[in-house]
């Protein structure tokens, strides 16, 4: 048993080394992408219309159901696979990924004309732009290989310099290309030069060379697992692709036009977002040293517990605030024009929280390998949102499409019940504290926000940095143990 503990505390040392120096490198990466990311949206918004955005959206999801049809999740199971992927299958895969790459570009390109048709977006400049679009798709799956055997090797050092270079060169475009006055072609040339650039640099990180074999031992396994997993994400995907496309045509109860309740839709989940910015970090993280840690049950408890209680801390306060000061957020930061989206925006954080703790189960479950259950909860979440999505659209609108997303999105809380095959999770002990203290401070803030008007960014940002001081308060008084650890957690990041 000594030495059973001894080697438990080996691995835990190895896990916080790596841990730290990961997560500095992703912490940094997360920062700086949303800081170019809400930078350039806050221009783009001044520059372009919401119908713009609209029908970007509804653009890129014509080009993602084929290319969610032609996924094979090859890519979730080369992180997850224990031994190390041979340069013969990876060689294979990569080919694989071209070839089908290319027929799918094709396809795409010859249905594009009657895509636009149904939208009544016939413009023969835009015809040209869904193709490139199409065809661009190449890049990402020519991407995808080297992204992940990087994060395999849990480099998170080149992805995040990769990725941080490729979204300024994407929105840098994007920026150029509206001030010129190309409106949604703005959107499009942008992607399609961020894409491109993004392979370079992945490439140069880890070359692929050119080959096929026939020793293909292991791609069975890993082609199973992928597929596997990639059913449930297929149902997942089209869900979400298809929302903007049923929505851009049949717009329901309201006024708005049907890119411009789209463009709605977007802009409340892409605020929303931001608030569980570290959720992305901790699920990469999760998957990537679980699959290395699925049969040491004890260190994989003690790394998700600290996962699970530092996602509380900063999810509730953050969904918090942005529930109670919707209205002024988006008055204030963004333009009234796009006010129409308040309550939108408001279910929108309750469904981002509720995904950014099951996708940190779920990732889990899938570094155990439990893809049948990954892959039938996203399933059934998908069609159960199908069944709200038509009614709730049609008596609200654009505001229906989220309001379904939310009720749904709370089904995936079962991965914890799931969860308990492998370990047992003290849920109230983690996560109760922070979520009664942002529950209070959102309340004081809503109650304030109703008989104060914020009408300037000085004043938000005072009301929100009194808030974090008073949250701060509260997690010392009852958390004092867990903040030390985080802190000398953070120190060990600063110093990698």
């Amino acid at each position: 048993m000594d030495k059973m503990g001894e080697n438990n505390s080996n691995i835990e040392y190895q896990f916080k080394n790596l841990a730290a120096r990961g997560f500095g490198f992703l912490i940094v990466k997360r920062i700086l992408l949303q800081i170019i990311l809400t930078g350039s949206n806050l221009i783009l918004v001044r520059l372009l219309v919401p119908e713009n955005f609209g029908q970007f959206t509804i653009l890129q999801s014509l080009t993602s159901i084929l290319w969610i049809l032609g996924d094979f999740g090859i890519g979730r199971a080369l992180v997850q696979s224990i031994k190390k992927p041979t340069r013969e299958i990876i060689q294979t895969i990569f080919l694989l990924q071209v070839v089908l790459g290319i027929i799918i570009a094709g396809i795409g390109c010859l249905l594009a004309p009657y895509f636009l048709s149904f939208y009544r977006l016939e413009a023969p400049s835009l015809l040209f732009a869904l193709q490139l679009l199409f065809v661009s798709q190449i890049f990402v799956n020519i991407t995808s290989i080297s992204s992940n055997m990087l994060e395999r090797d849990m480099k998170y050092k080149y992805i995040s310099f990769a990725e941080i270079l490729g979204l300024f060169t994407t929105q840098g475009v994007t920026i150029f290309f509206a001030f010129s006055g190309m409106g949604v072609g703005s959107f499009i040339i942008g992607t399609v030069v961020g894409r491109i650039v993004l392979c370079i640099i992945y490439f140069l990180m880890y070359p692929i060379p050119f080959g096929f074999t026939r020793k293909l031992n292991g791609l069975k396994k890993i082609i199973q697992f992928g597929i596997s997993s990639q059913v449930g994400i297929l149902f997942s995907a089209l869900n979400t692709t298809f929302i903007p496309l049923y929505l851009g045509k049949f717009p329901g109860a309201g006024n708005w036009s049907g890119f411009e309740s789209v463009a709605f839709v977007t802009f409340s989940w892409g605020v929303a977002v931001t608030i569980i910015a570290l959720s992305s970090i901790l699920d990469q993280i999760c998957f990537s040293f679980l699959s290395r840690l699925q049969h040491n049950k004890v260190t994989s408890q003690r790394v998700f517990i600290l996962m699970m209680r530092l996602l509380a801390i900063t999810t509730f306060f953050a969904g918090g605030v942005t529930t109670a000061l919707a209205p002024e957020l988006i008055r204030t930061i963004y333009t009234p024009e796009w006010l129409p989206a308040n309550h939108a925006l408001r279910f929108a954080v309750i469904q981002m929280v509720s995904i950014a703790f099951t996708s940190l189960a779920l990732n889990a479950l899938l570094a155990f390998g439990e893809t049948k259950f990954y892959r039938n909860i996203l399933i059934l979440i998908a069609v159960v949102q199908w069944i709200f999505i038509f009614p709730l659209v049609f008596y609200f609108g654009f505001l229906g499409v989220v309001m379904s997303s939310t009720i749904t999105s709370t089904l995936s809380l079962f991965s914890y019940i799931k969860l308990k095959k492998y370990f047992t999770i003290p849920l109230i002990q983690t996560i109760g504290i922070p979520f009664f203290a942002a529950s209070f401070i959102s309340i004081i803030l809503f109650v304030l926000v109703s008989n104060y008007a914020i009408d300037s960014i000085g004043k938000l940002i005072f009301i929100v940095l009194v808030s974090f001081v008073v949250y701060s308060i509260i997690l010392l008084m009852f958390l004092k143990k867990e903040l030390f650890e985080y802190i000398i957690i953070a120190k060990k990041v600063l110093r990698q």
